[in-house]
């Protein structure tokens, strides 16, 4: 079982993202870049291995405010091969990390949009997969208060 207690390991470098740390300190301690828009800060924590070994790019978006404390951490995609193959090397890794999702809308392998989410005593993980003129994925993993 992968431990989420303390935050997000990138597990190719062994840095720890701390729950609740400053999320701007953290990102100018690893290089990450951070890009602000009038609307918007994004945090780019580039491409990591997680939960086990899955290599994904990783980031943040904040609206219409500052980021305060690293609280989640997220994964984009889109494209229809893309985004529907990575919903299966996601979603496996994570039933076999964290077992069934409390919440379950759409199979495995069936072409559909999908909702799937876990939630435990220390993280929400929600895996999404959506067609919007293309097929989307979107994972997050945020920690609970």
């Amino acid at each position: 079982m992968i431990d989420l207690e303390k935050g997000i390991l990138f597990e190719d470098t062994n840095i720890l993202l701390e729950w609740g740390k400053p999320i701007l300190n953290l990102a100018k301690q690893i290089g990450a870049d951070v890009i602000t828009q009038p609307d918007r800060t994004i945090i780019e924590w580039g491409n990591h291995k997680i939960l086990d070994g899955l290599c994904l790019d990783l980031s943040n978006t904040f609206l219409l405010k500052s980021p305060r404390e690293f609280k989640s951490i997220e994964y984009k995609t889109s494209g229809d091969h893309e985004s529907l193959e990575n919903f299966k090397l996601i979603a496996q890794q994570l039933l076999n990390q964290f077992g069934s999702p409390t919440t379950k809308e759409g199979e495995l392998n069936d072409i559909s949009e999908k909702f799937w989410k876990w939630e435990t005593s220390i993280v929400n993980i929600s895996l999404i997969l959506f067609e919007q003129h293309a097929y989307k994925l979107a994972l997050s993993i945020e920690k609970n208060n």
